[in-house]
């Protein structure tokens, strides 16, 4: 593999862009195990920037992340804690449509819809989603699965069970994405959301209401599940 010149780069920008390799790993044409050994070599060959450095250390966590995910997948069966919100909801609805009435959401689902989205635009739709729209999980996973030019089952089924906390190694349940904080975060110029016709970042108000209740339904689920004894973290390894 031969890596490009990395620029001076921020990854976690909606605006900057990616290693570009994500078709190549999940169809096989590059071993992960390979990638890392170049990046090594990479980095003790040149003369870097911190900034550099930086990219192409994150870069390698992902790659090793990706055999971790593999691995746990793999080995392991994983149930989904079944959303609230199915096909005929309101909140599904318009996920397929792209008019959650949140501009950085939408963006991210026509980004999808494009085949190729940015690593972070795919985090921000399937937690909010999951977590805020309260989306069954399953229909989510579809969902990226009808788009991703680089779907890999193993690695996309990965990111719902994470997102959807039904692993041990999955995010905290109580964790809900905040799309606004994370627009000033991600997104502080605007450049990502402009790339799809919108100008500004302030969601619809209604949005933003029906998206705090299906956070709280959210919320109350996983905690009837700890009451009950059934917190579906506790029962994914066998014992």
């Amino acid at each position: 593999m031969a890596l490009v010149e990395i620029k001076n780069s921020d990854r976690n920008l909606l605006t900057h862009t990616t290693s570009g390799l994500s078709v190549q790993l999940s169809s096989g044409q590059i071993d992960p195990r390979e990638s890392i050994s170049e990046i090594n070599h990479y980095l003790v060959s040149r003369k870097l920037s911190d900034q550099q450095i930086a990219y192409l250390e994150a870069l390698k966590r992902q790659l090793i992340f990706r055999e971790f995910a593999r691995s746990a997948l793999e080995a392991q069966t994983y149930k989904f804690p079944r959303g609230s919100k199915t096909k005929s909801s309101r909140e599904y609805k318009s996920m397929i449509k792209g008019d959650t009435g949140i501009p950085l959401i939408d963006a991210c689902i026509q980004d999808l819809k494009n085949g190729l989205p940015h690593n972070r635009a795919r985090l921000l739709l399937a937690r909010w989603a999951i977590r805020n729209a309260n989306i069954d999980p399953v229909l989510v996973a579809d969902f990226f699965k009808q788009y991703l030019t680089d779907y890999s089952p193993v690695i996309n089924t990965f990111n719902i069970v994470s997102a959807a906390s039904a692993a041990v190694f999955g995010e905290a349940s109580y964790r809900t994405s905040n799309p606004v904080s994370a627009a000033q975060r991600l997104d502080p110029d605007n450049g990502y959301i402009k790339k799809f016709g919108f100008e500004s970042q302030i969601p619809d108000p209604d949005a933003l209401t029906a998206m705090k209740l299906s956070t709280e339904l959210w919320k109350q689920r996983w905690q009837d599940a700890r009451a009950n004894d059934s917190f579906i973290r506790r029962k994914l390894w066998p014992t």
